[in-house]
């Protein structure tokens, strides 16, 4: 069973230029296009429709019953493609838009708040939203360009032409205020030597890199496992079990 031919952009623009101005020539001023085109739009647009819009009388082109029901939502379709045209123009302005941004737990928390009201001070009309994902479905959405920007603190097998390393970030060891060590300014796997610590879950690619700090420059140190999750480490951390830190060296934080 076959439908109604699609009906193109331009038959309507004819349609409602004819509507309005009441002849082909002032319609054809109106859209920049020549007479005969657009007497060519109004006939094919009328073969889909299967019905006439307009009546000739005198040298006027008077609408139909018909076009009267079909001009409201002929005027909805034009004002919905002008304002398609004008967000168009916008997005490529920079001046309206919308940022997906894809970052992982760490990243979310550090570097994305901050960041992110820099950017919208300097362009607030985009919208942005934060999507966080877990570790284990990083590569996953990355794979599936689900986003514009990424911001991800492991390495992922991405096109290196799309991929830009940031700059080292800080880490940090979070410390009771009395703990002995709590006034250094820099520490140093040697200084956990007889020091509970709580180091990051299995799994998590930073531990790796603790662990070998540990195995390479301390004798022995009571090492606890901790998890990806901060808050968690923070309440082991609470209740003098150990010190929770990142990587083989560390800035302190009381």
């Amino acid at each position: 069973m076959g439908g109604m031919r699609p009906i193109n952009i331009r038959m309507i623009e004819a349609f409602r230029a004819v509507y309005l101005a009441g002849t082909t020539s002032a319609a054809s001023e109106l859209l920049n296009i020549t007479q005969p085109a657009i007497s060519r739009h109004i006939m094919a647009l009328e073969g889909r429709l299967g019905f006439s819009l307009f009546n000739r009388e005198s040298r006027r082109l008077k609408p139909t019953p018909e076009a009267d029901l079909m001009i409201e939502l002929a005027n909805s379709a034009y004002g919905e493609i002008e304002r398609f045209s004008r967000l168009a123009e916008d997005v490529r302005a920079y001046k309206r838009g919308y940022l997906r941004i894809l970052a992982s737990t760490t990243m979310a928390r550090g570097l994305v708040p901050n960041a992110l009201a820099g950017f919208q001070k300097m362009y607030p009309n985009i919208a942005a939203s934060v999507d966080l994902v877990v570790r284990g479905q990083i590569a996953e959405r990355v794979v599936a360009q689900q986003f514009d920007i990424a911001l991800v603190g492991m390495p992922i097998d991405y096109p290196t032409h799309k991929k830009k390393s940031l700059p080292p970030m800080e880490a940090v060891a979070i410390l009771p205020r009395a703990h002995p060590l709590a006034a250094l300014e820099v520490i140093s796997t040697m200084d956990f030597q007889d020091h509970p610590f709580i180091s990051l879950g299995v799994g998590v690619p930073d531990r790796v890199r603790i662990d070998r700090a540990f195995e390479k420059n301390t004798r022995s140190s009571k090492h606890y496992d901790g998890s990806s999750n901060p808050q968690h480490n923070m309440r082991l951390c609470r209740s003098r079990l150990g010190r929770v830190g990142d990587r083989s060296s560390f800035s302190k934080r009381k």
